[in-house]
């Protein structure tokens, strides 16, 4: 009898970067895309998968991390180092990341967190590793 095993979950190792590291708690959230996304498409129409959480090394620039179990497909992530510990990422009104935040595939941040799709990756059998790099709120020149 011939039986095909396939894996409906994997581990992904996590590459996060910081040009600041912070001892504190590092936050990756994993996120699909809803099926009837428009032009308005947001974090806010995301459907959040998992969330796994890792104390980030205040000494090192460059560390890692693994998810396990996650899910096969496309996936978003975000990360973020909750440097005030209440579990969420902080932003200002105008909804812009107070605290470092970072993105698969590591999109431009000029105007707080870019799309979701901007974000995503597709989790197949073969994917082992995913880079991301923290970007840190500019401060204002005064």
């Amino acid at each position: 009898m011939l039986t095909l095993s396939t894996a409906l979950a994997i581990d992904i190792k996590v590459q996060v970067t910081s040009k600041k590291p912070k001892q504190a708690q590092l936050h990756i959230e994993l996120y699909k895309l809803a099926g009837d996304l428009d032009f308005k498409e947001s974090w806010q129409h995301t459907v959040a998968i998992a969330s796994h959480d890792f104390e980030m090394n205040g000494d090192q620039n460059t560390q890692f991390f693994i998810l396990k179990n996650v899910e096969l497909g496309e996936m978003c992530a975000r990360s973020f180092v909750d440097v005030n510990g209440n579990n969420k990422l902080d932003k200002s009104p105008m909804g812009l990341p107070k605290e470092p935040v970072g993105f698969a595939n590591n999109p431009i941040l000029i105007f707080g967190e870019p799309l979701p799709s901007e974000a995503c990756f597709e989790v197949t059998p073969t994917t082992t590793e995913i880079h991301i790099k923290l970007q840190h709120k500019k401060r204002n020149k005064s």
